[in-house]
This record gives structure tokens, C-alpha cells and sequence, in this order.
């Protein structure tokens, strides 16, 4: 009996051919759902997400690119359609490699010793947003949009007014209020964008969908510091705010010692941050 040798796909092959065909990757391979990739807040596809999935947790950040996102058990290491298929599928890395290459029919290759990738570069935050001198107004429309919370409360927070994206037309930017975040260093891990008009970012072709707030790419998920880090130090008690307007908004009614904090990039996240 002669044994077919199994063919190994080179994902760096693979992966032009997979762009702005997620969607169809996502369904056809990965085995999901139609209705799961419109973007929309929803219970979780994935069979052993906690808790059955719960009602809103899970959404297709970019199907068009195959990138999905749980809250609870899918929101790090999901950024790009090979980790989708390979959650979806529960397989390895390297099947559901394979089984990109076999529905695309890429020309195959056993796996050769290669030098490691090297990672490139993240934009730098000056580069995607041109922050604004500080502007009350502006602050204050924004806080109208996210009563109880406060433009005082913000300003706390390290906010700033920006236009962002820093290099795309006139109009189709956007005046944001950004809000830092910071790890181990005196320098933002990270950035959160709000609209000054409350309104939501709308969908990026071949990028994210419509969502209430923007991460600046490269961010990495860390504290917004009300009050500043020593205020956190000097504390001898700290809340933990589920995000950004439920920390502005008790800031205010806080007793000494008391100081309230929140992270970037979900409740989940807030467990790895140092």
C-alpha cells in the first residue's frame, strides 16, 4: 500500500492569498456561522466559551480578514484568520495552516528551516493622531454624551483632544478624546479614542466594524490612572472600573484613599496587566 504524503503549506505563501477573503474562509473552513460574522455584538461560537457563551461577548472584529473576538475566550492571539480557523476547528497551528492551503489550493511545501520573521515595527502614536491644545467646549460635549461622567474627571484621566486618523482626508477624520494608558513606565502603553460627538467610529473597509471606541494600533492593553500614579500609591484602596465612563463617573464621590482605575482592552484583559 503506498502512503500519500502529507502536504505541508508555508503560511507566508498562504496568507496574501486569505486577504479580504475571510469571510469565505471563516465559513467554509472554520464551519461558522453566516449570521455570526455581521459584526454585531453576540453570544459567543465558540462551543466551550464559559458560561455558554453569554449574550454579547463575541463579535467579527474584521471577517473580511478573519479576525474574531472574545471577550472571555478568545482576546489575545486573534489577529488574523489562521488563530480564527485554528480556534473554530480546535486544531494546531500548523493544521489549520494546512487547512487554509488546501481550500485556497496554494502550492504546497514541506516546511523549511527559515530565519525567524522579523516582527514589524508598530506605527508610532504620533503618527496616527495629531493631538489638539486642550479645547473646555470640546471636553464638555463629549462628557454630555456619557452622563454622570465629567470633563474634570477626564482632563484627571490624562485625557486629550486629537484628530484622528492623523493622515487620512479632512473628512474622513475624526476629533476623539484620547485617553492613556500606562504600564510599568512613565510613558502610554496605549490609547483609547472616544468621539467628541459621541457617535460611534464607523466600519474601515478591510479594517475593524463600527465600534463605540478605537485602540491606536500598536497599543498594549495597561491603566487609565485617575488622578495620576501617585494618587494610585498613596492609596489604600483601588476600584476597578469596567471602563472608561464608569470610572469617570464615580472619580468625584471618592473619600481619601480611596482611587479609582480601569483598563483599555476589556474586563478579561484587565487579568494580565502588571
Amino acid at each position: 500500500m503506498i502512503k500519500e504524503s502529507i502536504k505541508h503549506y508555508d503560511k507566508s505563501e498562504i496568507e496574501p492569498q486569505t486577504r479580504g477573503r475571510g469571510k469565505e474562509i471563516l465559513i467554509n473552513v472554520g464551519g461558522a456561522n453566516p449570521e455570526s460574522l455581521d459584526g454585531k455584538h453576540q453570544k459567543c461560537i465558540f462551543s466551550d466559551c464559559p458560561g455558554d457563551g453569554g449574550k454579547d461577548r463575541f463579535r467579527a472584529i474584521d471577517p473580511d480578514n478573519g479576525i474574531l473576538y472574545c471577550n472571555q475566550c478568545f482576546y489575545e492571539k486573534n489577529g488574523d484568520i489562521f488563530a480564527a480557523v485554528q480556534r473554530l476547528q480546535n486544531c494546531s497551528f500548523s493544521e489549520a495552516v494546512n487547512k487554509i492551503g488546501e481550500y485556497l489550493n496554494v502550492s504546497h511545501s514541506h516546511p523549511i528551516e527559515r530565519q525567524p520573521a522579523k516582527k514589524r515595527a508598530a506605527t508610532p502614536f504620533a503618527d496616527q493622531i495629531r493631538f489638539l491644545e486642550p479645547d473646555q467646549n470640546k471636553f464638555d460635549s463629549w462628557a454630555a454624551h456619557k452622563l454622570p461622567a465629567s470633563a474634570k474627571a477626564a482632563k484627571e484621566a490624562g485625557a486629550r483632544l486629537g484628530i484622528w486618523p492623523k493622515k487620512a482626508p479632512q473628512q474622513h477624520q475624526f476629533e476623539c478624546v484620547a485617553f492613556p494608558a500606562y504600564r510599568d513606565t512613565d510613558e502610554p502603553t496605549g490609547w483609547i479614542l472616544y468621539r467628541v460627538d459621541g457617535e460611534k467610529f464607523p466600519a474601515v473597509p478591510n479594517g475593524p466594524g463600527e465600534r463605540k471606541t478605537h485602540l491606536l494600533r500598536g497599543s498594549v492593553d495597561g491603566w487609565v490612572f485617575l488622578g495620576g500614579r501617585s494618587a494610585i500609591e498613596a492609596a489604600h484602596t483601588i476600584i476597578k472600573a469596567e471602563g472608561i465612563p464608569d470610572a469617570l463617573s464615580i472619580y468625584p464621590y471618592l473619600p481619601n484613599g480611596y482611587v479609582v482605575i480601569t483598563n483599555v482592552c476589556g474586563a478579561k484583559g484587565a487579568a494580565k496587566c502588571l
